[in-house]
């Protein structure tokens, strides 16, 4: 979501949230992105997938760390990701690594650029990314041999599509208005729901855009150290959900099967297409700085394929938790 929708929302918030009409007793959480010239923060990064086709179902969970830099040069910030960790332990086997080689690439981001007050701006550079998944695709090849000609067409597709410069930017912004972006310069009541919609683009189909409604809140004041200060009010939980227009996102999706997939898949037509997107974020509404963010997409639906109909139910949850340098 844009910032423009959320303050497109607190247009339309009661009547009672006026400055003259509201009781004293309003808590109003307000939002304002005041990062310090250098933010250094560890992230614990972890993906879960779970995914039900039929009566097949399978669960990946990838964990890793990396290092989060912002660095403040004029009016802007720069945002940059490194020191990946992935967790001790043995090798996956080839077809594990290439089943979690979007994951993995999914939650590192390229370096970007950030306004001084919170809207992302653009992308400073996109090499790490595709670097990282022609390490990833010669590491596998060099210990288990040659990729599957299918598989192998299946990454080549994702390497070249949807790591395009438009992509890796829309994911960075996406990321970044999480984090950041969609809540700076927000003034919520405590408890109160916020509804609009909107469209969102999709970078790789150019002029192509999804409808989506949107409702937002700041649930609660909460301890950001829950174990050393349980009892403190000293960050906010805000909580955004988002759902698609169904038919839309139907459409959307056998489209990029059809440009990303192998010809085996270009047969499959889905028929039911349900997503319910959460975004739940802890920060320190002063500054902004995140504690934790929890992403979550919810999916239902029902996919034909050689003349046979089945269910689908996918339930994606990306974790992060923020701890900084002292």
């Amino acid at each position: 979501m844009r910032r423009t929708l959320l303050c497109l929302a607190l247009c339309l918030a009661p009547a009672r949230l006026d400055a003259q009409a509201a009781p004293a007793s309003v808590d109003t959480a307000k939002l304002e992105f005041a990062w310090p010239a250098r933010t250094t923060a560890r992230v614990e990064a972890r993906q879960y997938r779970e995914r039900k086709i039929g009566a097949k179902d399978d669960t990946t969970d990838v964990a890793l760390t990396y290092r989060m830099t912002a660095v403040r040069a004029g009016e802007e910030y720069v945002v940059s990701f490194d020191d990946f960790r992935l967790p001790d332990g043995a090798p996956p086997g080839a077809q594990a690594e290439i089943t979690t080689l979007v994951d993995r690439v999914g939650a590192l981001l390229p370096t970007y650029r950030v306004s001084a007050t919170g809207e992302f701006t653009r992308l400073e550079s996109t090499d790490v990314i595709r670097a990282l998944v022609d390490s990833l695709i010669g590491r596998v090849e060099s210990e288990k041999g040659p990729i599957p000609p299918q598989a192998k067409q299946v990454v080549a597709n994702v390497r070249n599509t949807m790591l395009s410069d438009a992509v890796l930017a829309s994911a960075a912004a996406q990321e970044w208005n999480a984090l950041v972006g969609t809540w700076a310069g927000a003034e919520l009541e405590v408890g109160e729901v916020y509804g609009t919609e909107g469209e969102e683009p999709i970078p790789i189909f150019q002029g192509a855009a999804i409808k989506f409604q949107y409702e937002f809140a700041a649930i609660r004041r909460m301890s950001c150290d829950s174990i050393a200060a349980p009892s403190a009010r000293d960050c906010v939980e805000l909580q955004m959900v988002s759902t698609p227009d169904s038919a839309a996102m139907r459409q959307f999706l056998e489209r990029l099967m059809t440009t990303l997939m192998s010809d085996a898949a270009k047969g499959v037509a889905f028929t039911e297409f349900n997503v319910e997107n959460v975004i739940t974020l802890v920060a320190r509404p002063e500054t902004l700085l995140p504690i934790a963010l929890v992403v979550t997409k919810e999916v239902t639906g029902a996919v034909r394929a050689e003349g046979k109909t089945e269910r689908i139910y996918q339930l994606d949850v990306k974790s992060q938790r923020y701890s900084y340098d002292k």
